[in-house]
């Protein structure tokens, strides 16, 4: 019955985002508000459930019942009416609802790193547009994920422009933001070897696990210490080093296997929010495979 459990959470979750849905559209006045085919919950439970089919086989397979098939039309209209935030909101109650994750020596290791994802090209669109050299140009979004490589699962993540230059200020946000264990190490790779950074994690009480670059490179920070020249690594913070690897295998699932390359839109708020409704059904199912088979018996959320 696990599963059924954690399913009743995840739709109690939904339930309570859309009982105040004004807070999450773009109308709070109008939208959502007169009885459609297509109300909020059932919306949202749609795109969660998406795949990489055709948007009018999606839309036959999940409404079986004729007189209550909305058209592709009647879908992108109710989609214009939903803010992002709604699954992000959605993914907050979600994660807080358990208090049985696992955790190694009392923390949880939290990797923090970025992805690419290509989405459907429009030269309009700055924000997103790259160009390799003399090859054509194409779209992308850059993800930034906070994920917890003990329990499989993204405590926060944010979606950004297509260039790699805001990465450290995304997590300091997220750091500021906290909207994760408060027993957390957070781990990054050379890209996060920022003084700003460092001075956020400081600030914040925030442990964290930075890997630098060599000290002989000029742009290291170990470059303006007075340390010797050799090995600093200890074997607990190889270990600690090594889990934050899981985020890599995390992003390549949720591309290849959740579907977060199969767009059904070239519309940039409607790209996001399937990208966030991706990283929510990651988290449903991770969230119900870690506990199935477990022995010991914890509260449920009622």
């Amino acid at each position: 019955m696990i599963p059924d459990k954690i399913l009743n959470v995840f739709n109690r979750s939904i339930k309570m985002v859309c009982s105040n849905i004004a807070c999450y559209c773009n109308d709070p006045v109008s939208d959502f508000t007169r009885k459609r085919k297509l109300p909020a919950e059932t919306l949202i439970h749609f795109i969660v459930q998406m795949q990489s089919k055709s948007l009018n086989s999606e839309l036959c397979e999940y409404f079986t019942d004729l007189d209550s098939l909305p058209t592709a039309s009647a879908l992108c209209q109710q989609r214009d009416k939903l803010d992002i935030s709604a699954f992000q909101r959605i993914m907050h109650l979600f994660m807080n609802a358990f208090d049985d994750y696992k955790t190694w020596k009392g923390y949880h290791v939290l990797a923090c790193d970025g992805s690419d994802v290509n989405i459907a090209y429009d030269e309009k669109d700055e924000d997103t547009k790259r160009q390799n050299g003399d090859y054509k140009p194409f779209s992308q979004f850059h993800i930034n994920g906070l994920y917890d490589c003990i329990n499989h699962v993204f405590w926060d993540t944010s979606i950004d422009t297509a260039t790699k230059t805001r990465e450290c200020a995304a997590l300091m946000e997220m750091i500021m933001k906290h909207d994760y264990p408060a027993n957390s190490i957070i781990t990054a790779d050379r890209g996060y070897e920022k003084y700003n950074l460092i001075a956020c994690c400081i600030e914040n009480n925030q442990k964290f696990l930075i890997r630098t670059k060599d000290i002989n490179v000029y742009s290291s920070i170990l470059s303006n210490l007075n340390l010797p020249d050799e090995e600093f690594d200890l074997n607990e913070l190889k270990k600690m080093y090594h889990i934050r690897w899981d985020i890599e295998t995390a992003f390549k699932v949720l591309k290849y296997i959740v579907g977060m390359t199969a767009f059904h839109s070239k519309k940039r708020n409607f790209i996001q929010q399937e990208i966030y409704a991706a990283i929510l059904l990651h988290c449903l199912t991770n969230i119900i495979t870690e506990r199935i088979g477990r022995k010991d018996k914890k509260i449920w959320p009622q």
